[in-house]
C-alpha cells in the first residue's frame, strides 16, 4: 500500500522498501515473449496506469487550487504533492519497464514513448515552472514583509522623535506664557507672547524641516500662531489667513487628552479654507 499522510515515518520506510522488493520482482518476471505480456499487463501495468492517473490527477488538483488562490504553495501543500508524486514516479517507472523488451509490440512501444514524452517532458517542464513561480512569489512576499517591518520601525521611531520634539516646545516658557495669557483673557503682554511663540517656531521649523505646519490653537480650535514650511521657506501666517479649525476632527478629538498625551490623526490629504489642497499633500497630525 502506498505511504499515507501523517503515518509515522518508520511505517513510511518500511512501506517504500516493499514497493522496492516487489520492483525488483517485477524486473525479474518481465515477460519474454507476446504470450506472457498480457498476464503482466492485467497484473502489473493496469493498476499502475490507474494509480498513476488517480494520484496525478491529485497533484494537479493540489497545483490548481492554489493558483486559484493566488497564494505561494505552503509548506502543507508540498508536503503532499512530494508524497504523491513519489507514488506516481513509482507508477511511472512500471510503465517504462516495457520500453526495449522483447515481448513489446511496436505500436505499445510508441504509445508508451508519446506518454513519456508528455508526461515526463510537457507537464514536468510545466510543474517545474509553476513552483518557481510559486517560490520567487514567496520570496517576494517574504522581501516585502522585511520591508514592511523595517519601514514600520523607522516610522516608529520618527514618530517618537517628533513626540519628544512636541512635549519640548509644549514645556517652553513662552508656549506656556502664551497659553496662561490667552486663558485668563490677559491682552496686557499678549503681542510679546506672540512674538516670543513665533521665534520658537520659526527655530522649530529651521531644525526640523520635514514638519509642513507648526501652529498654536487656542480651546476654540482658532490658529493663533503658524508657520507653514515648503522646502526651504518658511512663511510666519498672522491676521486674516489664520483659520478656525474648530470643526477639525483632529482638533475634536484632541480635546480629552491628559497632560503630556499625544494625538496622531489618521493619514489624509491636507485642507485649506475648506478644500482639499492641490497638489494634493499626505499629511498627519500631532
Amino acid at each position: 500500500m502506498p505511504g499515507c499522510a501523517g503515518l509515522p515515518p518508520t511505517i513510511d520506510i518500511a512501506t517504500a522498501n516493499i514497493r522496492y522488493e516487489f520492483n525488483l520482482r517485477d524486473i525479474a518476471f518481465l515477460p519474454q515473449n507476446r504470450k506472457g505480456q498480457i498476464p503482466y499487463l492485467n497484473r502489473v501495468l493496469r493498476p499502475n496506469i490507474i494509480k498513476l492517473r488517480e494520484f496525478a490527477g491529485l497533484e494537479r488538483a493540489l497545483v490548481a487550487n492554489t493558483i486559484a488562490r493566488g497564494t505561494p504553495f505552503s509548506h502543507e501543500t508540498m508536503t503532499k504533492i512530494k508524497h504523491y508524486r513519489s507514488i506516481v514516479e513509482q507508477s511511472l517507472s512500471q510503465i517504462l519497464l516495457l520500453k526495449g523488451q522483447p515481448s513489446t509490440s511496436k505500436e505499445m512501444e510508441q504509445a508508451i514513448m508519446d506518454f513519456e514524452q508528455e508526461f515526463t517532458e510537457s507537464f514536468q517542464e510545466l510543474r517545474e515552472k509553476v513552483f518557481v513561480a510559486s517560490q520567487t512569489q514567496e520570496d517576494a512576499i517574504k522581501a516585502a514583509s522585511i520591508q514592511i517591518i523595517e519601514k514600520k520601525a523607522t516610522l516608529k521611531n520618527y514618530l517618537a522623535g517628533i513626540s519628544n520634539h512636541l512635549l519640548n516646545v509644549s514645556h517652553h516658557s513662552s508656549v506656556i506664557g502664551l497659553g496662561k495669557a490667552l486663558l485668563e483673557n490677559d491682552n496686557t503682554f499678549l503681542p510679546e507672547w506672540l512674538q516670543a511663540v513665533e521665534t520658537l517656531f520659526k527655530h522649530f521649523s529651521q531644525l526640523h524641516r520635514k514638519h509642513y505646519k507648526v501652529r498654536f490653537l487656542d480651546n476654540s480650535g482658532q490658529e493663533r500662531v503658524r508657520l507653514d514650511s515648503d522646502d526651504n521657506f518658511i512663511k510666519v501666517v498672522r491676521g486674516k489667513e489664520l483659520q478656525n479649525k474648530s470643526h477639525r476632527y483632529y482638533f475634536q478629538n484632541s480635546q480629552n487628552l491628559l497632560p503630556r498625551e499625544i494625538y496622531l490623526s489618521p493619514l489624509d490629504l491636507n485642507i485649506e479654507h475648506g478644500q482639499i489642497e492641490v497638489p494634493f499633500r499626505p499629511t498627519f497630525r500631532l
